[in-house]
């Protein structure tokens, strides 16, 4: 049933076993504040209770596939997307109402040992109410340009552009701009716990990298005409997660275009490219060993089917933005008893529940940036998936489309195995837009399932370390 936020003073948040059986995690924790939305699926004793998916804009649909790319290549099918163009600049927004507490925070208001405090100390000399952003998304189904990378035998194993932003994704650019780019991506090992192959005897390690550059294959950030967005994240994928989804943020791909950027801004012809390669020494030579680029669909050593979607590419632009000019809100996960006992059906279960604008109406224009962080742990090895997305219903488990927002789909259901020995961390990046005033509440929310991969059964707790955040663009 749904509750109007408005009415409520304090919200409980929970201890979920996901599809599985759950036990209470670590109680205590800070009171929720007013801004805390997290739920447990049960209150707490003290706790007072309150999609289809859209194209971004289109890419070129008539070049023919680079070598190795998918046949449909890299961009959406212009009969799709009606051969869009990138989201135009949108005029200033109207004089912002004093700001309510529940709303949030405006970024210049954080302390200094906020992750935003670096981002809070840039455009401090801008006029507040006077800039201006932009964001785009590029394609939001099937993103992913190939679909097995091999897997080379060291540091220097040829890279891969797996997903790209286009000229026409990218908000137009200028010297002097902010960009803030994010990506969310899923790989596979070919071989899952218990299949034994040749090259299944080891856990491949994976690079990836946000790169901004004039040439749509560019793989190398430090080649004339490109520069990286990123720092270089690396991480192990192993047999006993088999899954594994990576993000790189906002906070860790941000760069302002100063005079060390490509030439590509001049002429607003820059792609954004997400990199990725693989290595171990004990992998095959000739790139005989693949790392799969999504999931497996069944027992890919025997089919050798991959399946995608499972990963998001997507940028914002600033232009001569105060800290003023963005507005932070945080749901915190306090957990304070409670557990939710479940069968292993892999059942839907609610994890947050985050409140944009304070649960206002939204305005046209306005436009958010949202990322999450899940923690979880485990008695046995179980499958967490996750999915984020926007509601009006807090209640809801498997969200909708809400015609007003672009992109309608925010973000891509994906997950990974968690292990008594590797417990789950898991994130999650989004952007969206308001295309016409939009009645609140609206939520951001998170939902969970988890399944054990063969027989028996697990104890999963979600842990009060995570969080919802989104900031919202006033310009």
């Amino acid at each position: 049933m749904r509750r109007d936020v408005r009415s409520v003073v304090a919200v409980a948040l929970w201890v979920a076993a996901l599809g599985c059986e759950a036990s209470g995690g670590a109680g205590g924790g800070e009171p929720p504040d007013a801004a805390s939305d997290a739920f447990a699926g049960a209150m707490a004793p003290d706790g007072a209770g309150e999609p289809d998916a859209s194209e971004g804009p289109g890419a070129d649909a008539s070049r023919p596939p680079d070598a190795g790319e998918r046949a449909d290549g890299a961009t959406p099918d212009a009969a799709a997307t009606g051969d869009a163009a990138a989201p135009p600049d949108a005029a200033p927004a109207p004089p912002e109402p004093p700001l309510d507490p529940d709303d949030g925070r405006r970024l210049d208001e954080v302390p200094p040992d906020d992750e935003l405090a670096r981002e809070a100390g840039e455009g401090r000399g801008n006029a507040p109410g006077r800039g201006q952003s932009a964001m785009g998304w590029g394609r939001i189904d099937n993103p992913e340009l190939r679909e097995l990378i091999p897997i080379g035998r060291d540091a220097d194993a040829e890279r891969f552009v797996i997903m790209r932003l286009e000229p026409r994704d990218i908000p137009n650019l200028q010297r002097g701009d902010v960009l803030r780019a994010a990506a969310e991506l899923q790989v596979t090992t070919r071989c899952d716990i218990g299949q034994q192959a040749p090259g299944c005897d080891y856990n491949p390690t994976v690079r990836m990298q946000l790169v901004l550059t004039g040439d749509r294959g560019g793989t190398d950030p430090s080649r004339q005409g490109s520069m990286a967005l990123s720092d270089v994240k690396t991480f192990t994928c192993t047999k006993q997660e088999h899954h594994c989804v990576e993000v790189i943020d906002f906070t860790a791909a941000s760069k302002t275009l100063d005079g060390g950027a490509p030439g590509c801004v001049n002429d607003n012809s820059c792609h954004i490219n997400l990199v990725v390669w693989a290595y171990d020494r004990q992998a095959r030579r000739g790139g005989a060993d693949k790392l799969l680029i999504g999931a497996n669909e069944g027992n890919f050593l025997a089919n050798g089917e991959v399946e995608q979607d499972r990963g998001r590419l997507m940028v914002i632009r600033e232009r001569g933005l105060a800290p003023s000019d963005k507005i932070v809100r945080e749901t915190k996960d306090n957990v304070r008893g409670g557990g939710l006992p479940m069968a292993s059906n892999g059942r839907d279960e609610r994890l947050y529940s985050h409140r944009l604008a304070g649960g206002r109406d939204l305005r046209a224009g306005e436009k958010f940036r949202v990322w999450a962080v899940v923690d979880a742990e485990t008695d046995h090895r179980v499958n967490l998936g996750l999915r984020m997305f926007l509601t009006r219903d807090r209640e809801d488990v498997n969200g909708g489309q809400l015609e007003a927002i672009e992109p309608g789909a925010i973000s891509e259901h994906n997950g990974t195995n968690c292990t008594p020995s590797n417990p789950c961390h898991l994130k999650k990046v989004a952007v969206f837009q308001v295309q016409r005033d939009l009645q609140g509440p609206v939520f951001v929310n998170i939902s969970g399932n988890c399944e054990v991969p063969g027989p028996g059964s697990a104890r999963v707790t979600i842990k009060n370390s995570g969080f919802v955040k989104s900031i919202r663009y006033l310009r």
